[in-house]
């Protein structure tokens, strides 16, 4: 066995088998298998390979070569279309685990044996970079801690013909994931203890042979899934830099998402699920498509198309002639090397290039007739092309930006002209909103009303999205602040707190909240963002009850300091209630009690800075007014809409649930304070102290109109002076457009274009989502 150079100067390993014949394969080139090789031992203790040919879309059997013994959770690196290292297994009574390798041929159906490793070990990291194979973590004898799952690490150099030892990584790992990128070699992911999965990435610094942990990780903690180049999921021009990590177990369990993240840009982007949540599947990636098998509870094959950007289930196409769904699990299969792409291909950059020049050419802006022109036909937004990638753009707009399939990307944009934009600007309220996915469905939708442009994000790596994490849009510093959240599954909350700059598109994490919350009320007093209420979810570990704990608690993120500051309690526990400031005080009213309970209170609560009632610790506290609110109600998103210049904007309430289910009013809210109390008042600080009557409050629910469908959990915005769109809270991914000019009409479409093209283009992006309520989505603007 020995390693030569070839006419081309590549590296070309040659082997010689126990019967004397040779074989060679040339390494270091882009390995375009086309078939995916899978292999281990059965219930019945029957070892079996057989293989599956991506191009006919078929399975067949294959011999076990004489003199090589199969394992399960082995590691199978194809090093060429034929020739696959098999390195360590755990023996089917998983009383034994293998230290053994072997080059597989799987064409001509012969084995070399290996040395054996230094450790044994099952379910490492396998890769071959450089010349040599790298044998990472893994799993020795033992439960699920960190004394069974390995950090040691070495590789086969096939010059010296022997394993040698490297540097340990810092966080031991098994089922995780590695690539190689600019040259270097990274793993991430992978068990890293009991029912702990790691988002830590690695490189190794092979010049000074040490692990290095990266500054940016996973957006989640995820193992046995696949880990792909982006190259066969994206056009050329979208792929650079980029990796796709698809299915897997999580702490919540086994998934069907896929995630690509940017190493350059250290972002991540959710996209198209798979038809079946999948761990430990088998996978096979070439040219633009990606076959996956096994890992469920079915035994068809999903294929992933890239021109269609979706996932498409061939029922008909099983492996179960050969190894049950139960045993597939066990089984290990071959993959290449990962490597990621750092650079645009030249002939991608001149197709790019030429794009670009068509669509300078193709751009129709200005007013005509006092009609804005865009360059989307409004009539034709909701025509989704199936090549279009997954992203919205009407055929309309594919025609005339002379886009192709490689470039379209989720991307909607009305050119105006100055003149469009000022009279545009003139009635705009709302500049810019965003729409935050979560840590199954990582995005962040950018919609800027000014501009007439949408446009879908990646989310830095820098923060973490969350099921029903609470947003809040401070304009005194220009950044979006992101509180609590729990995981998917529902079973842990989270306390992390971020801000993202909106500008430089750049996250930070501060410090933890005070209590770990979410779906709480929030409201924005600068500089001061207020938590109040929420949930938490229920530790089975501690207890029985499977119900999450509604809190009382509440607290506040001083924007200056950056830092928590806790507040006396509610009187009364709530989650997904309304609050609103009125006359320097903050108003908390409905909500929802408790699930046991079933009960939605009407106790309105004040939290007045001035108040004369205290604390043990002097904070003032929350009051229980004699007023009540006149029906139990929950999730009603509340607006302060001014439209005639009143001294005070009016307080809007749009739909909401009560005992009797989800609504469709339009309320507004009505608020006095009694002048004759009120003026009993003084105006200096210490005499209001000393003053122990408050203002009698009058309260008032008109119901205006309605909307045409009952939503809960939505999400509402004015962005022009008499227009409010919502957003999610039923099942049906539908926009609606309220008139506040005509009574709080609300029509599927309204008459100006501009608002009519936003509305459809979030209707088309909201159905593709995988929640169409946008109930665990949170909401912000500017």
């Amino acid at each position: 066995m020995g390693c030569v150079q070839d006419k081309n100067q590549q590296q070309v390993l040659v082997y010689e088998n126990s019967m004397g014949e040779h074989f060679s394969t040339v390494s270091g080139k882009d390995i375009q298998n086309i078939q995916v090789v899978v292999m281990g031992v059965t219930q019945e203790n029957e070892q079996r390979i057989f293989a599956y040919d991506a191009l006919t879309q078929k399975f067949k059997a294959l011999l076990v070569p004489q003199g090589m013994t199969i394992w399960n959770y082995s590691c199978l690196v194809h090093l060429s279309n034929r020739e696959i290292f098999i390195t360590g297994g755990l023996s089917s009574s998983a009383s034994e685990i293998s230290s053994q390798a072997y080059i597989y041929d799987s064409i001509n159906n012969r084995a070399i044996r290996l040395p054996n490793m230094i450790c044994p070990r099952y379910t490492h990291i396998s890769i071959f970079h450089k010349g040599k194979l790298y044998a990472i973590g893994g799993r020795d004898y033992g439960d699920d801690d960190d004394s069974a799952i390995r950090s040691q690490c070495e590789r086969f150099n096939f010059f010296i013909h022997k394993w040698e030892k490297i540097s340990k990584l810092n966080i031991p790992r098994c089922t995780g994931f590695s690539f190689i990128y600019k040259d270097s070699l990274y793993v991430c992911g992978g068990l890293t203890g009991k029912m702990h999965r790691s988002r830590a990435i690695e490189r190794y610094d092979e010049s000074n042979d040490r692990w290095v942990l990266l500054d940016f990780k996973l957006s989640r903690g995820l193992e046995c899934g696949s880990l792909f180049s982006a190259a066969h999921f994206l056009p050329p021009t979208q792929a650079k830099d980029k990796f796709i990590i698809v299915g897997g177990n999580t702490e919540e369990g086994s998934q069907d998402t896929m995630y690509i993240y940017s190493m350059s840009d250290k972002t991540v982007l959710g996209g198209p699920s798979m038809n079946q949540k999948r761990v430990l599947q088998k996978a096979i990636a070439y040219s633009n498509k990606v076959h996956i098998f096994g890992g469920s509870e079915t035994d068809g094959v999903e294929v992933y198309d890239q021109s269609a950007n979706n996932w498409k289930e061939d029922k008909l196409q099983t492996f179960s002639l050969f190894v049950s769904p139960q045993d597939i699990d066990l089984f290990s299969y071959s993959q290449p090397p990962v490597t990621i792409p750092d650079e645009i291909p030249l002939s991608s950059k001149i197709n790019q290039s030429h794009v670009q020049q068509q669509n300078q050419s193709n751009i129709t802006q200005g007013v005509q007739n006092g009609v804005i022109q865009y360059n989307i036909n409004v009539e034709k937004v909701n025509e989704e092309d199936e090549n279009s990638n997954g992203k919205i753009l009407s055929s309309n707009d594919l025609k005339k930006s002379n886009l192709k399939g490689e470039d379209k990307k989720f991307h909607i944009e009305t050119e105006l002209s100055p003149i469009a934009k000022s009279l545009i600007k003139e009635d705009l309220i709302v500049e810019k909103s965003y729409l935050f996915g979560t840590d199954i469905d990582p995005f962040i939708l950018e919609i800027d009303f000014l501009n007439a442009k949408i446009e879908k994000k990646s989310v830095p790596l820098q923060i973490r999205l969350f099921q029903y994490q609470s947003a809040v849009a401070v304009k005194e510093k220009n950044l979006i602040l992101l509180m609590g959240g729990v995981h998917d599954g529902m079973n842990k909350t989270v306390n992390y707190t971020y801000t993202l700059d909106v500008e430089k598109f750049v996250g930070k994490r501060t410090e933890n909240m005070i209590v770990g919350a979410y779906a709480f009320a929030t409201l924005a007093i600068y500089p001061y963002v207020y938590a109040i209420g929420g949930k938490q979810s229920t530790d089975l570990s501690q207890s029985n009850s499977t119900y999450p704990v509604i809190l009382n608690s509440t607290q506040r993120f001083n924007l200056e300091t950056m830092k928590w500051e806790k507040l006396p309690n509610l009187n009364v526990k709530r989650v997904s209630a309304m609050v609103t400031n009125f006359s320097n005080k903050i108003y908390v009213f409905g909500g929802f009690k408790g699930d046991m309970e079933q009960v939605r209170p009407n106790e309105i609560e004040v939290y007045n800075q001035h108040s004369p009632a205290k604390d043990s610790k002097g904070q003032p506290i929350w009051e229980v007014i004699s007023v009540k609110f006149p029906i139990g109600l929950e999730g009603a998103p509340l607006l302060k809409v001014n439209l005639l210049n009143q001294e005070r904007p009016d307080i809007i309430l749009f739909g909401g649930r009560t005992s009797s289910g989800e609504i469709k009013y339009i309320s507004k809210l009505s608020l006095e304070i009694d002048q004759t109390q009120s003026e009993k008042q003084t105006e200096n600080e210490e005499e209001e102290e000393q003053n122990d009557e408050e203002p009698q409050l009058s309260l008032k629910l008109d119901k205006l109109n309605q909307m045409i469908q009952s939503r809960c959990l939505h999400k509402v915005i004015q962005p022009y002076k008499n227009f409010v769109l919502v957003l999610g809270g039923q099942f049906e991914p539908y926009v609606e457009c309220v008139d506040i000019s005509k009574n709080y009409t609300s029509a599927a479409l309204s008459q100006v274009p501009h608002i009519d093209l936003m509305a459809k283009t979030l209707s088309s992006f909201i159905k593709k989502l995988k929640d169409h309520t946008l109930k665990q989505c949170s909401f912000t603007y500017f």
